[in-house]
């Protein structure tokens, strides 16, 4: 890396838009302050930006990518630091759903992002830590179970390419006439365990999650707390119901829900049901969700 080269750029060559974002690319490419290194195996991000941390030359590490990209990086840094990070984080979204980016306020054009590493305004947000058997990493956005995780096991490759942000629409229809009921084992901070038979659940860091639905509306990224949200078991009219309710966004006032704001909680489903974070997979149960306050510092526009 060359000394005047204070910005990593990890891009994700198999993300949703890299293949049309050539303006882009070669406008990194052109720029020394920036060295871009293309992912080819699956911890490569991860694994640059863990070597960022010790990296003096680097101030900031730029996420080209999708929200997986943004989780692997995010770990990374995570894995070599304590429980403030001392690198800053910018996104150029590349990717299907982008949904840090829209909890962000962060411009869905790659293009139009770039322009906020140019004059950017910083500002620290929370992280979310996960734990489990064999399971510990960070998140920023979203961690969601249930059937909302069957969808996510639907989407191939493909039908992201071919349906894009609508993809996670599409693999709802599949599935919402085969609900499954799962009995949920909740605790959160001081209070007793509940036991709730449920559709979904979700703990959500920021407002957005898959593909740009507001599944916690209200949701503060800089509060110091998570949004707990349980979906009830019910009938298939009360699904339409509240998903009238979601689309109008007050869903959360339904009776089918439960909303908490929690710092800590522990989750545990039967059946076992995966558990998708920032959109990657999770098989381990039971786990516990904590919020780390003020750990990340990402490059945001004026309005965030």
């Amino acid at each position: 890396m060359a000394d005047d080269s204070p910005y990593l750029v990890i891009w994700n060559p198999t993300a949703r838009q890299a293949g049309v974002a050539a303006e882009l690319r070669s406008r990194l490419e052109g720029d020394r302050r920036f060295e871009l290194r293309e992912t080819v195996a699956p911890d490569d991000a991860r694994r640059w930006a863990r070597e960022a941390i010790d990296d003096d030359r680097i101030d900031v590490i730029v996420a080209a990518g999708g929200d997986g990209t943004i989780h692997a990086v995010v770990n990374g840094l995570a894995d070599a630091s304590g429980p403030i990070i001392p690198k800053s984080l910018a996104v150029l979204p590349l990717g299907t759903a982008n949904d840090l980016c829209r909890s962000l306020l962060i411009p869905l054009d790659p293009m139009l992002a770039f322009g906020l590493i140019e004059a950017p305004r910083r500002r620290r947000i929370d992280l979310a830590r996960i734990e489990g058997p064999g399971v510990e990493r960070v998140f920023v956005n979203a961690a969601s179970g249930g059937n909302s995780t069957r969808v996510t096991e639907l989407l191939t490759a493909e039908i992201k390419q071919r349906w894009g942000p609508w993809a996670y629409l599409r693999g709802v229809v599949d599935v919402v006439s085969d609900l499954t009921d799962y009995d949920l084992r909740l605790q959160h901070d001081d209070q007793p365990e509940e036991q709730v038979d449920a559709w979904n659940f979700v703990v959500a860091n920021g407002p957005f999650s898959a593909g740009g639905i507001e599944v916690a509306p209200g949701a503060d990224m800089a509060d110091g707390l998570l949004d707990l949200i349980v979906i009830r078991g019910g009938t298939p009219l009360d699904a339409a119901d509240l998903a009238g309710n979601l689309l109008l966004g007050n869903y959360l006032e339904h009776e089918q829900v439960v909303h908490r704001r929690v710092a800590r909680a522990r989750l545990e489903t039967h059946p076992a049901s995966a558990t998708s974070v920032d959109g990657e997979p999770i098989a381990n149960q039971p786990l516990t969700f904590s919020v780390l306050p003020a750990a990340l510092e990402v490059l945001v526009p004026e309005e965030c």
